[in-house]
């Protein structure tokens, strides 16, 4: 858009000189007019309606993503994008560098990293009446009776009813009213009325969930990976994005079932729950089923399992975060060997063993896992914890420990004058066959990446899912571009079932993990799910700690441990080997 400052002279320079310029009018918010040089400018009127239409900033307006992505918009340049189907395309975006930003201007921002910081403890109480009706609720901070009055911190005045007569006086201390209130709720009791006749009781506050769990976006694979006589459980709350609410009202029914009648009896698995399936007790195509109990109508996910044919032997390629480094191959060759696999695990750094206490720990297998990385610190899109390793430092860099390993980036190499702007991140390329070469590997068969934790932990929606797609796709394509006969293995792990989790879960872990079941479609990728077949119950350390802000305590009679998640994002003990079983089964079965 031109300069306003300089449309508003020059419009006048145009009135003054009519017959020089060609001034179209169309109302006086839509003139524009034209030099004879073919330059063009806007009414002031016409300037300021299109400076407001575009959310108060120059900026172009876009459909879709696309649209924006294929525009001629200069360096520097805004743009709004409003209709996209994917609603964390649509905002502010800048352009800067030659690729598109998500602005922080946008209140979304704001609004996710609020979600990932407010951890409430107190969800209230409802006011229900004798015949069972919600007549108010109370919470920390207020005090409502439906129609009658809201007492708030911020009320002074008299207690008033949906009149407006004053039925009472306002207390000058709400916290003394709450805690009264809450010490008489605290066993369920009565509610009275200023005569003592009972007019209701205090419950545990239900959840309003007829609206809220949307089972039209499920988190479920099309192609299902599993040993053929071993259990596979799949946990439901992990398949849907509201998976607090399904925790606590198994409102959301999953089965599991053949797509035909066959002879087997043992073709069907159903629960609100968890499922536990065995590969050969169903048939090859099968369907997941979603039915919520509040709502009309079902979801159904055709799903195919496939079981290894015969033992296999191949080269795997590893790469990760803590999560891969802490173990995951040395676990993982351990399953495949103990069902007769023959793998060999590539890389330059040694993961932990599979009974490590440290993370430092080098006796495992051999990969790319590091302990804090981003999806972006591998492409280097993210380039303020990895570096790349100095040419003719190769030898170094193999015989450091991994504690001076662990901020290299073995793959990157500097950009060349011949490379494409497509696949260059602050100067360096993120090149498997050049990775391969410098460091003698072998040819990988199958590459697992798990990655998507740490972009959660440091991105913020719609920058994360943007991000996390782009830094992926690279990465898919430079090592389809190396080795183009790989199978890849894309995975993220689930996180503890707590409240804060939850938060994270629901604004991050699911759009996430919906961006990398739409990769399905592309040749020889596969999505592991092992969101769905770990727990997260259970298996998540506690802290012990009295020094610790997270103090735990024991029971004295049965030893149980009381208090909160030490660490809730790295899997320990069942959910770990679930992973790691989740994921061999897939090594063995592409």
């Amino acid at each position: 858009m031109a300069d306003m400052k300089d449309g508003v002279l020059k419009i006048e320079r145009a009135l003054e000189n009519a017959d020089v310029f060609d001034i179209q009018v169309g109302g006086d918010d839509q003139a524009t007019w034209t030099a004879p040089s073919g330059e063009t400018g806007f009414s002031f009127n016409n300037a300021v309606r299109k400076l407001f239409e575009n959310g108060g900033l120059p900026a172009t307006l876009f459909d879709t993503y696309e649209e924006m992505l294929e525009s001629d918009v200069a360096e520097g340049g805004y743009a709004v994008v409003t209709l996209d189907e994917l609603a964390g395309n649509n905002g502010l975006w800048q352009k800067k560098s030659g690729t598109w930003v998500y602005a922080n201007y946008n209140t979304q921002q704001l609004v996710n990293r609020i979600n990932n910081t407010i951890s409430p403890e107190f969800q209230g109480l409802a006011l229900v009446d004798s015949l069972g009706f919600q007549v108010g609720e109370i919470t920390e901070q207020h005090v409502n009776f439906f129609e009658l009055f809201d007492l708030s911190p911020n009320t002074r005045s008299g207690i008033t009813d949906e009149l407006g007569f004053v039925v009472g006086d306002s207390p000058p201390d709400l916290t003394q009213l709450l805690s009264a209130v809450k010490a008489e709720t605290s066993n369920l009791a009565a509610i009275t009325d200023e005569l003592g006749f009972v007019i209701g009781e205090a419950l545990e506050k239900a959840p309003d969930v007829a609206d809220k769990i949307t089972i039209s976006e499920p988190l479920f694979v099309k192609n299902l990976c599993a040993f053929p006589d071993e259990p596979v459980t799949v946990d439901i709350p992990s398949l849907i994005k509201e998976r607090a609410l399904q925790y606590k009202t198994r409102q959301v029914t999953a089965t599991l079932a053949g797509a035909y009648n066959t002879e087997l009896l043992a073709n069907l698995a159903s629960s609100s729950h968890c499922i536990t399936i065995q590969a050969n007790t169903l048939p090859t195509n099968c369907y997941l089923t979603l039915r919520d109990a509040h709502q009309v109508g079902q979801v159904r996910i055709p799903v195919k399992i496939s079981t290894p044919i015969s033992a296999k032997t191949a080269k795997v390629l590893m790469i990760g975060d803590s999560i891969t480094n802490r173990g995951l191959a040395d676990m993982c060759h351990k399953i495949l060997a103990d069902r007769g696999h023959t793998i060999t695990f590539l890389g330059t750094m040694k993961g932990a063993s599979l009974s490590a206490a440290t993370a430092s720990d080098e006796a495992g297998k051999l990969g790319e896992g590091r302990e804090g990385w981003e999806t972006g610190d591998y492409t280097f899109a993210v380039n303020d914890r990895a570096r790349a390793i100095p040419l003719g430092e190769e030898a170094i860099y193999l015989a450091a420990n991994k504690d001076t390993q662990w901020p290299q980036n073995p793959f990157l190499r500097a950009a060349e004058a011949g490379d494409s702007p497509e696949i260059v991140r602050n100067g360096y390329v993120f090149d498997p066959a050049f990775y391969q070469t410098r460091f003698s590997l072998d040819t990988p068969d199958i590459i697992v990446i798990q990655l998507g934790t740490n972009d959660i932990r440091d991105r913020d929606q719609p920058t994360l899912v943007q991000g996390w797609v782009s830094n992926t796709t690279l990465m898919i394509n430079q090592i389809k571009a190396a080795w183009p006969q790989v199978k890849i293995i894309l995975s993220i792990p689930n996180t503890a079932h707590d409240t804060k989790r939850n938060n994270i879960w629901e604004n991050e872990y699911h759009p996430l993990i919906r961006a990398m079941l739409a990769m399905q479609s592309i040749p020889n990728v596969l999505v592991c799910p092992c969101w769905a077949l770990m727990a997260s119950e259970s298996g998540f350390l506690m802290t012990t700690s009295t020094g610790a802000a997270k103090v735990s305590t024991e029971d004295p009679i049965t030893g149980a441990l009381i208090g909160e998640y030490a660490d809730p994002v790295h899997p320990s003990y069942t959910p770990k080997y679930q992973m790691a079983h989740a994921i061999s089964a897939y090594i063995a079965c592409i």
